[in-house]
């Protein structure tokens, strides 16, 4: 059904490749099933070709060898490896990393009652009793999110330095948005001027056209194509084949 088939499309685009089981009796198959990229492996024959899928569903469980006829294997290409292709994902991962350490960033400062990270300096030397009661009462003041305040230092000044910029410095939002854009046009080219906030009905209808000429309609092409090879051929011989609607624009 449809969710198998968005499943496969979402595999593949995520990590450039995807996997379905054949349950085959008397030669022809009567169930299909979607097996997570992350549970199986091709394992080479040393001849450009695959002795056998490795199947290990986890939970403690023995992996299987699965046969290479029981596989329907739809993967894409890199030029590195051409039997198990890199993921997809691997180019985003930086991006994605950098955008999650913002986000933990933000959450400490706000944690801490949005107060930047700095260092308190003392003009004289405190004794240790009252420097233990001075770490107590900033320690207690973060935690209840209280303004901070300090007696009995000594006679010498209380000196801030703040070692942290403001958000806004930082050009935190300029740079989260600019990690999402990133991310959407590696996976989903035309994305971007279809859902910008400022972009015109002109330039959404031209984003939205993008991603199903050059996304959407060829995964299905490359699905279908790799179906009747590897699936049809086996209930009704090799003058048939299958092929997506034309949904382009």
């Amino acid at each position: 059904g449809r969710s198998f088939i968005f499943s496969l499309i979402a595999d593949y685009k995520l990590h450039n490749k995807a996997f379905i089981w054949l349950n085959i009796v008397n030669g022809k198959p009567i169930e299909l099933w979607r097996i997570p990229t992350t549970q199986i492996t091709p394992k080479s024959d040393g001849n450009l070709g695959i002795a056998y899928f490795d199947y290990n569903p986890g939970g403690g469980v023995q992996s299987i060898q699965i046969p290479p006829e029981q596989i329907v294997y739809w993967k894409g290409y890199d030029p590195d490896n051409m039997i198990y292709p890199d993921s997809s994902l691997s180019s985003v991962s930086m991006v994605a990393k950098s955008d999650l350490k913002m986000q933990d960033w933000n959450q400490n400062v706000y944690d801490g009652n949005g107060r930047l990270p700095g260092v308190m300096t003392f003009a004289d030397m405190i004794p240790d009793p009252q420097w233990e009661q001075i770490g107590d009462d900033i320690d207690e003041a973060a935690n209840k999110q209280n303004i901070l305040r300090l007696r009995g230092t000594g006679t010498g000044a209380i000196g801030w330095i703040q070692t942290s910029s403001q958000p806004k410095d930082m050009e935190f939002y300029v740079g989260r948005q600019n990690n999402l854009y990133e991310i959407w046009n590696r996976i989903a080219p035309g994305v971007v001027s279809m859902l910008y906030e400022n972009s015109t009905e002109a330039n959404s209808r031209t984003g939205k056209a993008t991603i199903i000429d050059l996304v959407v309609y060829p995964l299905l092409q490359m699905l279908y194509e790799t179906m009747t090879a590897q699936i049809i051929w086996r209930y009704y011989g090799t003058d048939l084949k299958i092929e997506p609607d034309d949904i382009r624009v």
